[in-house]
C-alpha cells in the first residue's frame, strides 16, 4: 500500500479520545453507535465503520497524534488496510506477508496482509465468539460479544 502524503509522519501523544472523535466527525464517518464501544467512544465502534473505514481512510489531521487511538490510516503504519470493497482479497492470511512482513504482489494480492485485514474483513468480522464475551474491554475487538452482535450464531 502506498502511504498518504498528507498523513503525519510520526505518532505523538495528545488528547487521544477527543482527537479520534474529531477525526471521525471531520471525515463524515461519525456513527450513532460510537458511545456503545467498551472504551467509551473510541471514535466509531459500529460494524460498518470497522469493516470498511477503520485504518482504511487516510487521517486528515495536520498535527501529530497517537496513531493507536486514531481510527484512520497513517503513512508507514502497519495497521493500515485496503478497502475490501475496492480490492478483491479474502480474509485468509497471505503466507508470504506472514513470513516476510511484505508481499511482492502488494495491493493486487488476493489474501489479507496483517491481522487487521484478516479479522476486519467482512467475511470474518464477528464470525467467532469473543472469549471475554460482554466483559471484553478491548478497544477494537474482531469477535462477537453476544448472539445479536454475531454474523453467525454464537454457541
Amino acid at each position: 500500500m502506498s502511504p498518504s502524503p498528507s498523513s503525519p509522519s510520526s505518532p505523538s501523544g495528545g488528547d487521544q479520545a477527543t482527537a479520534a472523535e474529531e477525526d471521525v466527525a471531520a471525515a463524515g464517518g461519525g456513527c450513532e453507535h460510537a458511545q456503545d464501544s467498551p472504551s467509551g467512544g473510541d471514535g466509531c465502534a459500529c460494524d460498518e465503520f470497522r469493516m470498511y473505514a477503520f485504518k482504511v481512510r487516510a487521517c486528515t489531521r495536520g498535527r501529530g497524534h497517537d496513531w493507536t487511538s486514531c481510527p484512520f490510516a497513517h503513512a508507514g503504519e502497519k495497521a493500515r488496510r485496503r478497502d475490501p470493497r475496492l480490492f478483491r482479497y479474502s480474509g485468509s492470511a497471505c503466507q508470504e506477508y506472514r513470513r516476510e512482513g511484505s508481499c511482492p504482489r502488494g495491493d493486487a494480492c488476493g489474501f489479507a496482509h496483517g491481522v487487521f485485514e484478516c479479522w476486519l474483513h467482512p467475511d470474518r468480522y464477528r464470525t467467532m465468539p469473543c472469549r471475554d464475551g460482554r466483559a471484553c474491554c478491548r478497544k477494537v475487538c474482531f469477535f462477537a460479544h453476544s448472539p445479536a452482535s454475531s454474523a453467525f450464531p454464537v454457541k
